[in-house]
């Protein structure tokens, strides 16, 4: 219980705004952050939204933000973002991996919240329990089968 509650203090396992003023203080002080950059009238960044607010309360060794690409034109031109929506992976501090748009998680505007849960274990800001790669590993699996066509 001491740890959950030192984890909520920190801010880790829930997704929030952040403005670009507080950003070096929120990503520096986390072991495990992903800031989601975004701008509010677009589709794909509300979709990424929707998924980032199922995914961080299931995972309270993390930091899920989001910041207004435009309010935080700093950062944007630091890290180079030129696409959006873009994840941005930072280990310590360290930016170390990004999803620049929706190409590593199937290019579709309809994908399964597992999808990006995935990805984030991949990059290593997550831990997944076996039970739940399995679970992903046998969907994909299951939906490359049905893809193919008996002509």
């Amino acid at each position: 219980y001491a740890q959950e509650k030192a984890n909520f203090a920190q801010g880790l396992g829930e997704y929030r705004e952040i403005v670009e003023e507080e950003f070096l203080k929120e990503v520096c002080g986390s072991e495990n952050v992903v800031v989601h950059f975004y701008h509010n009238e677009f589709m794909r960044c509300k979709i990424i939204d929707k998924h980032m607010r199922m995914i961080a309360p299931k995972h309270k060794n993390c930091k899920f933000l989001y910041l207004n690409a435009e309010k935080a034109p700093f950062f944007v031109h630091k890290l180079a973002i030129q696409t959006l929506p873009t994840l941005v992976v930072f280990k310590d501090g360290i930016s170390n991996e990004r999803l620049t748009g929706f190409e590593e998680i199937g290019n579709k505007d309809e994908f399964r919240t597992q999808v990006l849960e995935h990805w984030l274990a991949k990059k290593g800001c997550i831990k997944l329990k076996q039970r739940e790669i399995n679970a992903f590993n046998a969907r994909q699996n299951d939906s490359d089968n049905s893809d193919d066509s008996d002509d």
